[in-house]
């Protein structure tokens, strides 16, 4: 960020909480200093609302983002696809390709019981130990192979 900048420029998933009688859907995409495509179009407004329910009172919600770079997001509640979009970019155009990820209460109180994070990018050889279905980009440096050894059979041994 920069010195004199109003917020960081990101990708966000909102988290909310029901407040007992709105509807308040979680997991909207909030895009301060970005645009994102949804549903074909560039969008320049700040939030699009997601389709998830609303949760009201305390409870657990599974809630999960998946990133491929610049080129695909989704949304998850309890394992639903809440949103998906595309076309990640700065407000100047530039393609978001990597960035953090940061966790953060805004407003209000929220606990996170379990965070975890899966790098989709593996080995994609099947003939790999490590080889793993979901990886969608492949890093064959990463792959572990089992060491064959064989044998010559000689008379005099057996």
């Amino acid at each position: 960020m920069a010195l004199e900048q109003g917020y960081a420029a990101c990708i966000e998933v909102q988290l909310l909480g029901g407040n007992g009688k709105d509807e308040r859907p979680t997991s909207s995409v909030v895009t301060p200093g970005t645009h994102v495509v949804y549903q074909a179009e560039l969008r320049t407004d700040r939030i699009i609302e997601s389709s998830s329910k609303t949760y009201h009172d305390d409870q657990w919600v599974s809630a999960e983002a998946q990133v491929h770079g610049h080129e695909l997001a989704i949304h998850r509640v309890e394992g639903e696809e809440v949103i998906r979009y595309s076309g990640m970019q700065l407000d100047d155009g530039t393609l978001l390709t990597e960035g953090y990820i940061a966790l953060q209460a805004q407003s209000a109180s929220i606990e996170f019981r379990s965070v975890k994070l899966l790098n989709l990018k593996g080995c994609t050889d099947p003939n790999a130990k490590n080889y793993k279905s979901y990886f969608v980009a492949a890093a064959f440096a990463r792959c572990q192979y089992e060491r064959r050894y064989t044998r010559m059979l000689s008379p005099e041994l057996d």
